[in-house]
């Protein structure tokens, strides 16, 4: 198992542990970023994104680390890291967000109700999200991965690794508790405002009316018709011949 994942990735079992670690706290990190940007310029005004408390979303950490388990071994050629990278994040995406709508009826994100939502299918995956998280992927291979790995060598490399053993708990903790004190929302855990429709004119209701508005119409038709009475009364009993 060892002599496997140091000729895979050419890291002892222990600093790939720590690399994978590491990996999943700064993906999830970067997803939460990328849509608070993305919903920023979606509803014109910050959202808290993610069904957790902390700044991450799970499923950024979890596709980080397929991505490096699975992406890692196309690194001689970039385009089949950035191909493998959408058909892996592209899975996960629609996977995912099926049957966690089949079996709970709820939705973690809805592409329908956003904008560039090009190749959009079911709501659960679209072109602009697939091709963003290969752009990710090869940035992850490329980047993060050489950056996180190298970091072993230096003198503050055990620092490093406590401090992403430590995120990383903090992150699997934060999971649990949100998902037994948070509660349900439709869209993602995230924002409710994204399941709501956009309002027209047509679709705007008026204000219903109150007890108190209708005692005040009531009583100003009365009045009106009382007015218009007196006036037809007033015509009809004009005198027939002044007397002398």
């Amino acid at each position: 198992m060892a002599h496997a994942i140091q000729a895979a990735y050419g890291l002892n079992p222990k600093d790939f542990i720590y690399t994978v670690v590491a990996i999943a706290v700064i993906a999830g990190i970067a997803g939460f970023v990328y849509e608070e940007l993305f919903y920023r310029i979606d509803l014109k005004k910050w959202v808290k994104r993610g069904s957790t408390f902390g700044p991450w979303i799970p499923i950024y950490g979890i596709g980080g680390i397929l991505l490096t388990l699975i992406v890692y071994h196309f690194r001689a050629h970039w385009i089949f890291v950035f191909l493998m990278s959408c058909l892996v994040t592209g899975l996960i995406e629609f996977l995912g967000g099926y049957f966690i709508y089949r079996f709970t009826g709820k939705r973690l994100w809805d592409y329908n109700t956003e904008i560039w939502n090009w190749g959009n299918i079911g709501g659960f995956v679209c072109a602009r999200s697939v091709i963003l998280f290969g752009i990710g992927g090869v940035a992850l291979v490329y980047l993060i991965y050489p950056i996180v790995t190298n970091v072993y060598s230096n003198p503050h490399g055990e620092a490093w690794e406590n401090t992403m053993m430590v995120l990383f708990f903090v992150f699997i903790i934060d999971i649990i508790l949100a998902h037994f004190l948070r509660q349900p929302h439709s869209i993602s855990g995230e924002n409710e405002e994204m399941a709501k429709p956009k309002e027209t004119s047509k679709t705007k209701e008026t204000p219903k009316k109150t007890g108190t508005s209708k005692k005040r119409e009531t009583s100003k038709k009365r009045e009106t018709s009382k007015q218009k009475d007196t006036s037809k009364k007033g015509k009809l009993q004009t005198p027939d011949n002044k007397k002398e």
